[in-house]
């Protein structure tokens, strides 16, 4: 009776075709992968002209006293529309003499709303899809969780459900330590920075799925990875659909998202945090205590003396919010880069800023655990109720780590901390 046992030359076999087919399949997925970033720049870059034309034909209108209405574009041919555009021209321009920066509230009314563990070890960065009540947290764990603080009711009945995780991302096996946002083609996307020193451009999933309705709870939606940099990413964020990063490495480097295409910028003295002012400035802070004011990669102005542990900036009011190691805020208007205001903050280092979405006032995380509010016109503090609720746990030296703001219609800011907890703050 013969063996139906494969013999060990047909194994071998097997496996070189196996691991020929895998390796065609890599090289196909990598091909597919280097098509799909090309096509989602164009599609971003197709986006902006669609807006800026939105934007032009709008003004003009504006400009022409035009309702958007197309029926009335025949009031062109009128007589009277002379007149009306005069008029309309000077209810314009006054209108804009008269403006006032829309604000939500004067009145800090920030209460602590959800205490979220979904993360084994510290959370190192956190944001908010825009314009959504959605958090992207960042972890030591080297996973990213997708959040919904307001999740639909699966019942006819309108019952207030409690944030759910909607999945985990996972493409870093080194902890993640930092993060930024952005929008492109209607689609939420991250990019993310590991102390392996890579980048991952991440196409966010939207928030209507309920949590195992995509491969479990866990889904790989990296749509490239870059390795430009050779050690830990130390901050990132976006200018346009371009981005820069500051490393461990010693550069910073400025470049395309869907591109990969990389520059190295000039830079004093090894870079440590950067921030975005607009879609052509930036800021950057090095280790001599510099922080410099770049525009189109050239810097511009500097201010000395400043030993930076977090930035954030207020596009509205022209100011840079830098926190130091020795618990102060910094307030300094750019382009200028003249301090404005010194603020004493924490006990400890500030490990984190960001602006409330009223743009009224400012967060700062500490790494003395506590977390605190400031008013953007007069800098004075603001309450946030029972500071032993709102406070982090201290772990090896860190507390209140890092801190978002966002949402719809609804107002959030959210703060993470050594402790793997995420503190949600709604706007009552």
């Amino acid at each position: 009776m013969t063996s139906s046992t494969p013999s060990i030359q047909e194994l071998l076999q097997l496996a070189k075709s196996h691991n020929e087919k895998k390796e065609a399949w890599d090289k196909e997925r990598d091909v597919l992968q280097k098509e799909l970033s090309v096509l989602l720049g164009k599609k971003a870059a197709w986006d902006l002209c669609r807006r800026d034309l939105e934007e032009q034909i709008y003004n003009l209108h504006s400009s022409l006293g035009i309702s958007l209405n197309s029926n009335d574009t025949s009031k062109l041919s009128s007589p009277n529309t002379e007149n009306s555009n005069q008029e309309s021209d000077n209810t314009t321009s006054n209108a804009v003499d008269n403006f006032v920066k829309p604000t939500h509230s004067t009145e800090f009314r920030y209460k602590l709303k959800h205490n979220l563990t979904s993360h084994l070890d510290c959370i190192r960065a956190v944001a908010f899809y825009s314009g959504l009540p959605v958090i992207i947290s960042a972890s030591d764990d080297g996973t990213m969780h997708i959040i919904n603080l307001e999740p639909k009711s699966t019942t006819k009945r309108k019952v207030r459900r409690p944030p759910q995780t909607i999945c985990s991302l996972r493409g870093h096996s080194e902890p993640v330590l930092s993060m930024a946002s952005f929008s492109s083609g209607g689609n939420n996307m991250i990019i993310t920075g590991s102390v392996d020193g890579t980048i991952g451009v991440w196409q966010l999933p939207k928030t209507d799925i309920t949590l195992y309705d995509i491969n479990g709870i866990i889904i790989h939606n990296r749509t490239y990875l870059y390795t430009f940099h050779t050690d830990a990413v130390w901050s990132i964020d976006t200018l346009g659909m371009n981005a820069i990063s500051a490393s461990a490495d010693k550069t910073l480097k400025y470049w395309d998202i869907f591109l990969g295409d990389a520059k190295d910028v000039k830079v004093e003295s090894s870079p440590l945090l950067c921030k975005s002012c607009n879609d052509r400035s930036f800021v950057v802070s090095c280790e001599n205590k510099t922080l410099y004011y770049y525009e189109d990669m050239i810097p511009h102005a500097h201010i000395d003396g400043i030993d930076c542990t977090a930035l954030a900036v207020s596009q509205a009011d022209h100011l840079i919010l830098a926190g130091c190691s020795d618990g102060s805020i910094k307030v300094i208007q750019f382009p200028n880069m003249a301090l404005v205001k010194e603020i004493s903050a924490h006990e400890q280092s500030v490990s984190n800023l960001c602006i409330t979405p009223c743009n009224n006032f400012f967060i700062s995380c500490g790494n003395d655990g506590k977390v605190r509010g400031f008013s953007l016109e007069n800098y004075e503090i603001c309450k946030l109720g029972n500071e032993e609720k709102e406070n982090h746990y201290t772990k090896y030296g860190e507390g209140a780590l890092c801190c978002a703001g966002g949402g719809s219609s609804k107002l959030y800011f959210v703060t993470g901390g050594a402790d793997g907890v995420l503190h949600v703050y709604l706007h009552d």
